[in-house]
């Protein structure tokens, strides 16, 4: 039996929708937006559109385009940076379970887990997204 992430199902809409049956504990993600420059000249296009070709001619989607607004931009590129590391994380833990293998390491409680992160190429990222 898996430690590690064994409750954690990535499912496509159509098993979603067959799986529930009384089933907690599966979701899909289903954000609608796009982040342009959140630093410089965001801009930021979200609503009920799906960013398709059926969206624009079959179905009553709309969206909307807010320019300038630096902080809503930077809420949603953190939401969006936040949805691809969950992802990662799965992706990262199902290959380490295919291998037989448990994710190493532990939380630690003091402030010394940031030491890796601020003096790295993830330093560096941060600082892109950040400054």
């Amino acid at each position: 039996m898996n430690k590690l992430a064994n409750w954690a199902a990535t499912v496509t809409r159509k098993e979603f929708l067959t799986r529930q049956g009384g089933v907690v504990g599966y979701a899909i993600v289903h954000s609608k937006l796009i982040v342009v420059d959140p630093f410089t000249n965001p801009v930021v296009v979200t609503g009920s559109h799906n960013f398709s070709g059926s969206a624009s001619e079959n179905n009553d989607d709309n969206f909307i385009i807010v320019r300038g607004n630096q902080e809503l931009a930077l809420h949603y590129a953190t939401h969006i940076l936040s949805v691809y590391h969950h992802y990662r994380w799965l992706a990262y833990v199902s290959d380490l379970q295919k291998k037989g293998m448990q994710p190493g390491g532990f939380l630690l409680e003091t402030g010394d887990w940031q030491k890796a992160q601020l003096n790295s190429a993830t330093k560096r990222e941060l600082d892109f997204w950040v400054r």
